[in-house]
């Protein structure tokens, strides 16, 4: 396990919200709980504190309260910058967030991208095509990339999504079902250190919609748990 970099279990803001950061799995490297917003700072709840800084994006409360960002599909990211817990390279893991996606103009939307270099093949990358809007994954070794695709077009409702790395399958799940269960990738992944870690990914392929809940977790998730996250968390979002 990642050693910590502070334990936030004293910190005043989350104990007004009644935040338990010793209740958060020891497993979560990254956890942005959607609520509430905390101004310019993405405030990461695991006890890693791998917090990021807002770029543009907006906080928006939905009717339950929870607070949601939304992404103008120009130049809005959340940037965590390059810690090691974020970039996995012969360890699993997996990664689950909530999009509200609402469309695609002309270039590919990123949802993530961690440490892409794409020529040099290497890095994290999710995105969105214009074309088939098809959401779609890839994994860099540094010698060639390996991607899945889902096998149906994003919706303009709120989707939760999940993928996962078990060091051999590369597997993504949406609303809790499986969407893609191949190709295998053995791996390493290998990054550009130069390339930050954000979501909403960069200027000229940012995400346009809405995105929240999002976690990154040190181990590749059952489907099992995945589709228990999406049932306890569904009818938080509109």
């Amino acid at each position: 396990m990642p050693t910590l970099t502070r334990n936030l279990l004293n910190d005043p803001e989350l104990k007004e919200f009644g935040f338990r950061v010793d209740k958060v799995d020891p497993q979560c490297v990254l956890s942005l709980p959607g609520y509430p917003g905390f101004g310019r700072q993405s405030k990461d709840l695991s006890r890693y504190a791998n917090h990021g800084t807002i770029s543009g994006a907006t906080w928006v409360r939905q009717p339950t309260g929870i607070q949601v960002l939304s992404f103008d599909g120009t130049d809005d990211s959340v940037d965590f910058g390059t810690p090691a817990t974020l970039r996995p390279t012969n360890t699993a893991f997996s990664f689950e967030l909530w999009l509200k996606h609402t469309g695609v103009a002309g270039t590919e939307r990123q949802p993530l991208r961690n440490g892409v270099n794409w020529g040099a093949f290497k890095g994290m990358l999710l995105y969105i095509p214009s074309v088939s809007q098809v959401m779609a994954f890839n994994l860099g070794d540094g010698a060639a990339n390996t991607g899945l695709a889902c096998n149906a077009a994003m919706t303009p409702n709120w989707e939760h999504w999940a993928f996962t790395w078990d060091l051999s399958n590369m597997r993504a799940y949406r609303n809790g079902d499986i969407q893609a269960d191949t190709p295998a990738f053995a791996g390493p992944i290998i990054y550009d250190g130069t390339v930050n870690f954000l979501w909403g990914g960069p200027t000229g392929n940012s995400f346009l919609g809405l995105m929240a809940q999002a976690r990154f977790y040190s181990v590749a998730l059952s489907q099992k748990v995945i589709k228990s996250h999406y049932q306890q968390e569904k009818n938080l979002l509109d």
